[in-house]
């Protein structure tokens, strides 16, 4: 039985976890260019050495859908902290492209086992639809990152500062986790699902799949599409709004922090919302308004507008993922590590994916073709969001909750 002091310290270590793979995440865009003048290459090609990060944020999560019954979440966290330490000193030091995409592969690593530690947390600490409250709120800390990080990336790199040290924001948020996890006991995998620890891997996995609907597998695509769209705007807006309306990278960022902001901003409402309203609804109208938005900032002349529009569409934007998560989750009575880390595992396969269909893409283009990409996407998440109407499983499980 989880105390409701150790949930709430849990709680709290999960907002963290955000925090630091926001962090993470966001911070390539501002990273690009000065990366680029560094190792004086082309900015496509800084770019595209994100891929590693992304991998190894691939990897992780893959892995950990496994690993959580093998390796304690505490462990993993500790490992975790020191790693972000090792890779911290390494980058002050870094000296080629190769050993950049190491010490990034790394750096994917420990965010995406925080982030599976995270979502897991979560959504076996709280049921129903305060479940579906609860990811949304863990998830504005990704955004609360998406609002700070870039204004104070852009402060000092105006300031004169190395982007190595832009990485210390995010440092200071996995020392963070390592302080919440201490003294705390965290839940077994194993014991959440009343399933027997020794219980081989494949008769586990075949175990799950057979309860899982045709609505799991369009989340997951979902998932994908989301995380793609929203990285080809998070990525390259600043790169776009530099070139387009000739400004400094501080000011270049500004669109992109409105956008966290209303991301921000319209978590805490969607979490508010998802429980008066049916959400398999509710992630339809938001993913169409987010795609209608997201075409219109593509073509406006006026900076001043763009940010308005950029706070707009991150307020649309908000609660898609968390909701197509949260859905996800629904689909079975009780959610597994494999389950959430597979839902997981889809989004950072669209964060793999970026930097290599953005590179294409601004080869092709320059950055407004990565923004076209991106708003592509969106359109394909409301398809399938539509599609998932008519296939979830959701409510007959909610009924079976609240029945318990």
């Amino acid at each position: 039985m989880i105390t409701l002091q150790t949930k709430y310290r849990l709680t709290a270590l999960s907002f963290f976890c955000y925090l630091l793979t926001g962090g993470l995440i966001v911070l390539t865009g501002m990273v690009i260019k000065p990366l680029a003048a560094y190792f004086n290459v082309d900015i496509s090609v800084a770019g595209g050495v994100f891929k590693w990060m992304n991998l190894g944020m691939l990897v992780a999560i893959v892995c950990n859908s496994f690993l959580m019954d093998i390796i304690p979440l505490k462990r993993q966290i500790f490992i975790g902290t020191a790693l972000i330490v090792i890779i911290f000193i390494g980058l002050m030091f870094v000296k080629n492209m190769f050993a950049f995409s190491i010490l990034m592969f790394f750096f994917g690593l420990v965010a995406g086992i925080e982030m599976s530690i995270g979502t897991y947390l979560v959504a076996c600490m709280y049921e129903g639809k305060t479940r579906g409250m609860m990811l949304l709120l863990t998830d504005s800390f990704f955004s609360l990152a998406g609002i700070a990080f870039p204004l104070i990336a852009g402060f000092m790199l105006d300031g004169g500062m190395s982007w190595s040290m832009l990485y210390v924001m995010v440092l200071i948020s996995g020392i963070a986790v390592f302080l919440l996890s201490l003294g705390v006991p965290f839940p077994s995998p194993a014991e959440v699902q009343q399933i027997e620890k020794g219980q081989p891997i494949i008769q586990k996995f075949t175990r799950e799949v057979k309860q899982w609907g045709s609505a799991v597998y369009l989340l997951f695509f979902g998932c994908m599409l989301y995380i793609l769209g929203q990285l080809c705007f998070v990525f390259w807006i600043p790169t776009y709004v530099e070139k387009n309306f000739a400004v400094s990278a501080e000011v270049a960022a500004r669109p992109l922090s409105f956008f966290w902001i209303g991301m921000w901003i319209g978590l805490y409402l969607s979490s508010a919302i998802v429980k008066r309203f049916p959400m398999h609804i509710f992630v339809a109208i938001i993913a169409i308004c987010t795609t209608v938005t997201f075409f219109m900032l593509r073509s406006t002349p006026e900076l001043s507008l763009l940010k308005y529009e950029c706070l707009l569409m991150g307020f649309f934007s908000s609660g898609i993922y968390y909701t197509l998560i949260t859905l996800t989750s629904l689909q079975v009575p009780v959610p597994s590590p494999l389950l959430v880390n597979l839902a997981l595992t889809s989004g950072t396969l669209g964060t793999f994916l970026t930097p290599v269909v953005t590179a294409k893409a601004v080869d092709a283009g320059g950055p407004a073709m990565a923004l076209t990409v991106g708003n592509l996407c969106y359109l394909l998440v409301f398809i399938v969001a539509v599609l998932v109407i008519f296939t979830t499983r959701h409510q007959q499980h909610e009924r079976v909750t609240n029945n318990q």
